[in-house]
Formats: structure tokens, sequence, C-alpha cells
């Protein structure tokens, strides 16, 4: 047991003046300290029953990542020789942004030392029950006190994996052994449990991987840039007469095309017959005149504040809810843009840019219809559409 920040009552104080105290059964456990410093007491454990041995490191960080800094350069020295390990204590800092409240969110200097000593190590979060924040004063809340583990979680899946095999078998030859079942059905629950356990750590892994190195100019950015740019790359097209196109100015042309031919095909249309329009409802004259009567700065307010916030954003990358959340701001320039197409009948070519992504269907498409179009637009035209809607 670890003990940090010990507060020793007066008579206690000669015998007990230290940061932490670590406490052990000799009867149980062989504990052997390997080092001890300012914010680390570094040790090896082997239980006495089960003869498993791992390594423990009770911890109690300093104040500022300056300080810190050795502690997370001793864990490394410690922690990479094979076994497992485990890590407790007053780690004073927080490894994500969600882990304080009511003070300024840490910054990636406070945060990186932690960050980078558990992903090299592979540590993870020891479940918990409890208070999520470990430490308050009334006003900030902080998760600064923690255990984190690595032990090989693939070889225990593994193992699992293996003995259930076996037995899964052994049943296929007695099908009749009801005990048998029964085991299997136990250890089918901890196999699915550790392959969980297994993936859920890899993934964790991962993504401090990613955090780390995915914008320092590495060869894991350069990777991802790499992996990304193939992705995204339409290798080869195949046209409607069954040719294929590699070149990469040709595909992008036969795209064009398609689209124009979608968007821009002329076709007659169908005359009007007064006699068959006379015959349904018709407006009159007070109804009429609605229809072209002046757009007031609400209606337009509305038609925007109709467009759900998670739409598409423009090419400029602002959507309806920054406009919604800076109406004060921006919302007389808005209205104006608006009202001068209303009254003109014109509007600014750049104010309907759109831009067109192309979204595979399947892993593999050759053809134009594989891809699916993604067609973002900008917020003007989208009011100005959801305005006439209502008139009409």
């Amino acid at each position: 047991m670890g003990l940090v920040e010990t507060k020793m009552r007066k008579p206690n104080l000669e015998a007990f003046m230290a940061r932490m105290l670590l406490l052990w059964n000799p009867q149980t456990t062989v504990l052997e300290v390997v080092n001890t410093e300012q914010q680390a007491i570094h040790t090896k454990i082997r239980c006495i029953r089960s003869r498993n041995s791992f390594l423990f490191s009770l911890v109690y960080g300093l104040h500022s990542p300056e300080t810190r800094q050795p502690l997370w350069d001793s864990m490394l020295d410690f922690g990479l020789q094979g076994l497992p390990y485990l890590v407790s204590g007053d780690f004073n800092a927080v490894v994500h942004v969600d882990e304080r409240r009511g003070f300024r969110k840490p910054d990636n200097r406070e945060m990186d030392g932690p960050i980078q000593a558990c992903a090299i190590l592979g540590l993870q979060d020891v479940p918990s029950t409890g208070c999520f924040f470990t430490w308050t004063n009334g006003h900030v809340f902080s998760k600064i006190d923690r255990a984190k583990e690595f032990s090989d979680i693939s070889a225990w899946a593994k193992e699992a994996t293996r003995q259930l095999e076996e037995l899964q078998l052994k049943a296929d030859r007695d099908t009749s052994n009801r005990a048998l079942q029964d085991q299997i059905r136990l250890l089918k629950q901890k196999t699915e449990l550790l392959v969980t356990s297994e993936k859920n750590f890899y993934s964790q892994k991962a993504g401090l991987k990613h955090r780390l190195l995915s914008d320092r100019n590495t060869a894991f950015f350069h990777a991802m840039v790499r992996t990304n740019n193939t992705r995204n790359t339409i290798a080869l097209l195949c046209k409607p007469d069954g040719s294929l196109i590699e070149d990469q100015d040709k595909i992008a042309d036969s795209f064009v095309h398609f689209y124009n031919g979608l968007f821009g095909v002329p076709k007659d249309a169908t005359p009007l017959i007064p006699e068959v329009i006379r015959t349904g409802y018709t407006l009159n004259d007070d109804e009429s005149l609605s229809l072209i009567r002046g757009v007031s700065d609400m209606e337009i307010k509305k038609a925007l504040f109709s467009i759900k916030d998670d739409k598409a954003p423009g090419p400029d990358g602002y959507s309806s809810a920054f406009f919604k959340k800076n109406w004060g701001t921006v919302g007389a320039d808005l209205t104006n843009a608006a009202l001068e197409f209303f009254e003109s009948g014109h509007l600014l070519k750049s104010f309907n840019t759109t831009a067109i992504a192309l979204i595979p269907k399947t892993a593999s498409s050759p053809q134009v219809l594989g891809h699916q179009r993604l067609v973002p637009c900008a917020e003007i035209p989208k009011a100005k559409s959801a305005l006439v809607f209502w008139q009409a």
C-alpha cells in the first residue's frame, strides 16, 4: 500500500520525514526497492503464493511541468524491462482537458510529459469507481491521482483463446459432457473480456501515438500524409465504352463532363395550359400581392436560423452555427446582402460557389457513378432558398 502527501502527527515527525510511504506484508509479498527519488519509489514485487513478479512505482509529482519532467524520465528508465508494470499515486498532472474543471484548461506543455511517458510504456488507466475528480479546493476540480498499468494483455488473450479452442475440440468428441460445456461457457466470457480489453488497449495506444506524432514533421506524420493521398486519389476510371483512363487530368475532365451533362442538359419545358390551371385553386389579388411583397429583416434572420447547425459549411468554412452565434456582429451585413439580391435580382457569383467532394460508394469504384457527391454551399443561398420556400 502506498501513501502520498503524508500528514503525520507531531510526535511521529522524526520517524516519518517523507512525502511517500510504502507498506507491504512480508508474509505474502517480497518487495525489493530498486530506486528511491524525490518523486518516486521504484520497486520490484513478487507474490509468494503465485510467484508472479511485476514492477511497481509509487509516485508523487511536484507542482510544475518542468519539475515533474524528472519523474517521467525515471519512469521510462525503470519501466522498460519487459515485466508487467503498475504505477500509482499523485501524478499532480492531468492527461486530458476534461480532467480539470473550474480553472483554465490544461495546455500541451502540462500534459505532454505524462502522455508521452505512458504512451511509450504502454500504460493505461486502471478501471476505478467513485468520484471522477480526485482533488478539489472547492473551486477547482482535477483528476491528478490515478493508477496506470501495463501487462501483456495480448499474451493473456492469446492463451485464453488457445484454451477455449482445446475445450471446444474436447466438447466435439464428448457432446454429453455438461461439465465441459459449463467450462466452455465461463472461458468464453473470459476470452471475450480479454479480447475486448486488448482491442481497447491498442486503440488507446494508437490514439496516443497519433496525438504525439501526427503533427510533428516525423516519419509517422509523412506516412500518414502518403496514406491519405493514396486513399484520396482516383487511380483509374472506367468510361462508358469500357476503356480505362489512368491520366489524372483526363479523369478530372471525365467527372466535369459528367456533371455538366447532369446539371446543364437543356430540355424543352412543357407549355402551360391556362384552361387546366383555372380548374384548380387560384390566388386572389391579396394573395398574389403577398408573393411579390418586400422581404423583411426578420424573415431573413428566421430563414437563416432555420438551417441546422450541423449542415455542411460553404467553401469559406463558415457554417450556419457561426452566423447564429455571431449574429450581433455579422447579422446586418448578411441581411443587407440578402436584401440586395431580392431588390436587384442579381447574386454575386462567389455567393453561389460550391465545392464538390467525391466520396467513393465502395472501396474500389472505377466508374463515375460509383462516387457520391458532397456539395457544401454558402449560407446566403441556403437562406435565400428557405425564404423563397416559405413565401411560396
